[in-house]
């Protein structure tokens, strides 16, 4: 059981006119934001809070989950969604 927690918001601006995708490191998994969204990422930890670390490029964002970080899990508004989410085809 995870007794410590963590999370970040990260936001697309209106001014986005494409998918900017969010890749969650270590695991390597991704998430695409359209314009408007925003994301909420949860890492959890179980000996203490895992904090994160945020690289942009021009074309992406990374977050890595560092410390004590174990697992975590990414929300749409009220909905937990899975990597991959909105990717284009």
């Amino acid at each position: 059981m995870n007794k410590f927690s963590a999370h970040i918001s990260i936001y697309a601006s209106h001014d986005v006119t494409k998918p900017r995708p969010i890749y969650i490191e270590p695991w390597g998994e991704d998430y695409w934001l359209l314009p408007g969204d925003k994301f909420k990422i949860i890492a959890y930890g179980n000996a203490s809070s895992p904090y994160f670390s945020i690289f942009e490029n021009d074309d992406s964002t990374q977050v890595y989950i560092e410390g004590n970080g174990q697992d975590f899990s990414v929300r749409h508004g009220e909905k937990v969604i899975d990597c991959g989410y909105q990717r284009p085809e």
